[in-house]
Formats: C-alpha cells, sequence, structure tokens
C-alpha cells in the first residue's frame, strides 16, 4: 500500500517543541552505513538558519560525524556542536543533543563527543513542525540516507 502524499501529513502549530530560552534535549537512534553519507542528511530539524531560528541534528558528511545545531530567534549565527566520531558504520547509535544555559553538547551512546558554547540569552521560538529525515518534502532537502527509530524532543528539568 502507498504512503500518503506529503500534502496529507497532519499539520499545526508547533508551539510545545519551542523550548525557548529553556534546557531541552533532542536525538535519535540511526543506523547509517559509510556508503550512505553525504554533504546534507537531516535526521530531525525544526526550523530554519536563515531568518528564522533552529534545532537540528544532521550527519553530515562523508565521515559520518553527528552534529548538533541550532540557532537563535533573530540571529544569523549558527551553533554547532560537532561529534569528534563517525556513526556510519553500519549499526545502531544512539545520539542524543542537549541545549544548558550556555553550552550545546552531542552524545554518542551515551558518552559526550562533542561541544560548543552558545550565549545563555539565545531563544528558539518558530512556527515551523518539527522534520524527520529532510527539512521538506522539497527538492534539496538534505535527505537523510539510513535509518532513523527513537525520535525525541524534551525539556530538561
Amino acid at each position: 500500500m502507498p504512503g500518503l502524499p506529503p500534502s496529507s501529513l497532519p499539520r499545526g502549530p508547533a508551539g510545545f517543541l519551542n523550548p525557548g530560552r529553556a534546557e531541552f534535549g533532542y536525538g535519535a537512534s540511526v543506523l547509517i552505513r559509510s556508503d550512505e553519507t553525504s554533504k546534507g542528511a537531516n535526521v530531525m530539524q525544526k526550523g530554519f538558519s536563515i531568518g528564522d531560528s533552529q534545532f537540528k541534528l544532521q550527519v553530515d558528511g562523508v565521515a559520518g560525524r553527528p552534529s548538533c545545531v541550532i540557532v537563535g530567534t533573530g540571529s544569523p549565527t549558527i551553533f554547532v556542536a560537532l561529534a569528534s566520531r563517525s556513526v556510519a558504520d553500519g549499526r545502531w547509535h544512539r545520539i542524543a543533543c542537549s541545549r544548558g544555559n550556555a553550552l550545546l553538547t552531542v552524545a554518542v551512546d551515551g558518552a559526550e563527543v562533542g561541544r560548543t558554547a552558545i550565549p545563555s540569552s539565545l531563544s528558539i521560538v518558530n512556527d515551523d513542525p518539527l522534520s524527520i529525515g529532510g527539512k521538506g518534502t522539497s527538492a534539496n532537502n538534505d535527505q537523510f540516507v539510513g535509518v532513523i527509530d527513537d525520535v525525541y524532543v524534551t525539556r530538561i528539568a
């Protein structure tokens, strides 16, 4: 049976996915082989880096290193926490992004493997949906090639 066309996917306000300045985490389990890596490979994304705000998890580049990305509302600055190791080995890996007060971290299989400092005032609020496996349904959508499971977004108390 064919899947639903993109136009029939449910959409609506996603305000509960806007962390603002709060601490939050997001991530997923992925399985990707070394021959499936690409320049753009979004696991999940909410918002856009230009003229918007954003949080994103991606496995970009030939090396297959995951990264966590955030962009604050009204700012052109893109903050990236790039992992020091690859996940493109044909095995399942749990990738976790975490935004603390002034730090963005990326962890693979429970071990922190990258971090970057961010402004504590950075706020992420937008009206965009959460996309899984790409940034949208249009061409050049940075589609992830591999398998994605256990996607989550959560506030950190």
